[in-house]
């Protein structure tokens, strides 16, 4: 197996969080309200354990996290229950219950309604491409205000594995397309409790390790790799789910072909920013990317900064008005960063995130916007085979 499968395979788990029953962290003094430009540690009393690929969300009061894998060393990877919920104004943690909730499930969709964690699918153990556990088409929803887990439905449900990209929120579904998987994608309505079947004429090819993202009012799926030699691809479709129908996203001005990118929805319009690309034997890494407006089928190419080093697996969030980007690296085996940079899409400039954020370089770690901070927890590193169970809340 060459170098490049095996770190594939590695980072193409998405999984499951801490087992244990419901606590509650010590409630620590009130934190006061920082000022501009400034970053917090996140409180490691009752958080969940370390880990990478975890999904984290913002719930409007709370950080959720949920998923991830925790490396064992020795090449194995383990597979958890359960998450936890962090309040910033009080710095602390309770952990997400377990009971009733879907266990541990690698590659699976993810989204939050703004009411409820879905988890979908996905596979009982550590899998994907070359591993013997198939997917399960079964699920449950996580309401946060009552604190409980509620079984969804499996009828017409598509057992899949998400591989980075697959599943997005339009503000009433939770819309799949899982480019490895041949039967097309589905759409689940968590008020009925249903699911529907999307149409598959004009979907993109099939393709592992692209995005997935809801950006005016589409689902635009662009980038990754082929199944069968890890061709980069450079293409993409958008899903438009009032009509139930897709077309293909313009070749013109878009960035050149890559996977492990970073996609985000600012405002109406898709910023793609870095990703790989895995040609004769050579990992190359891009600092370069664009932006899509699906109203006009335009792109507008972005030229790489000097502020910004090639690299991939970076998180970024949206603010309202610039995206935040930190972390990542160059190859996954690459040592990697622990600095960043602020995108303005009015300027098209990008200036470095200052002050610097007081973690290890990593990636594979996650984070969220709150309307006002930016929250970081989790991540690893490839290169010393380290995992974090550490963040900050940073404000800009």
């Amino acid at each position: 197996m060459r170098r490049a499968d095996v770190l594939l395979c590695w980072m193409l788990v998405a999984v499951s969080g801490c087992d244990g029953d419901l606590t509650v962290a010590r409630p620590d003094a009130e934190v006061p309200p920082m000022p501009a430009a400034a970053v917090r540690p996140m409180s490691r009393d009752g958080a969940p354990s370390a880990r990478t690929e975890h999904a984290l969300f913002w719930t409007g009061t709370e950080a959720l996290v949920w998923g991830g894998q925790t490396w064992r060393g020795q090449g194995i990877l383990s597979l958890e229950t359960g998450g936890g919920r962090y309040d910033p104004r009080t710095n602390t943690w309770r952990k997400i219950p377990t009971l009733g909730g879907p266990g541990v499930r690698s590659y699976p969709a993810v989204v939050f309604t703004g009411r409820e964690l879905i988890v979908w699918s996905g596979a009982p153990s550590v899998g994907g491409p070359g591993f013997s556990d198939d997917p399960v088409a079964s699920g449950a929803r996580y309401d946060v205000a009552n604190d409980t887990w509620t079984p969804m439905s499996a009828s017409g449900g598509l057992a899949l594995l998400c591989t980075y990209g697959g599943a997005v929120w339009s503000g009433s579904e939770m819309i799949i397309w899982a480019g490895d998987v041949t039967s097309g994608g589905r759409a689940y309505d968590p008020s009925t409790d249903r699911w529907r079947t999307i149409s598959n004429v004009g979907e993109p090819s099939r393709r592992r390790v692209y995005t997935s993202t809801f950006v005016s009012d589409q689902v635009v799926v662009w980038g990754g790799n082929t199944l069968n030699n890890d061709a980069a691809l450079g293409d993409g479709a958008r899903y438009d789910p009032s009509t139930d129908t897709w077309k293909p996203v313009s070749l013109v001005g878009a960035p050149s072909p890559r996977y492990l990118h970073g996609a985000i929805a600012v405002g109406e319009r898709l910023l793609v920013l870095g990703g790989s690309l895995y040609a004769n034997s050579q990992i190359s890494a891009f600092a370069d990317g664009g932006l899509y407006d699906p109203r006009t089928d335009t792109w507008s190419v972005l030229p790489a900064s000097p502020h910004f080093s090639a690299r991939q697996y970076q998180s970024m969030v949206w603010t309202g008005t610039r995206v935040l980007v930190w972390g990542g690296a160059p190859y996954g085996f690459d040592p990697p960063y622990n600095d960043g940079v602020v995108f303005d899409p009015a300027t098209r400039s990008f200036t470095p995130l200052e002050p610097s954020l007081p973690l290890a370089p990593r990636i594979l770690h996650a984070a969220t916007w709150t309307g006002s901070e930016m929250i970081v927890f989790g991540g690893g590193n490839l290169s010393t085979s380290e995992m974090f169970g550490d963040g900050v809340v940073y404000r800009p």
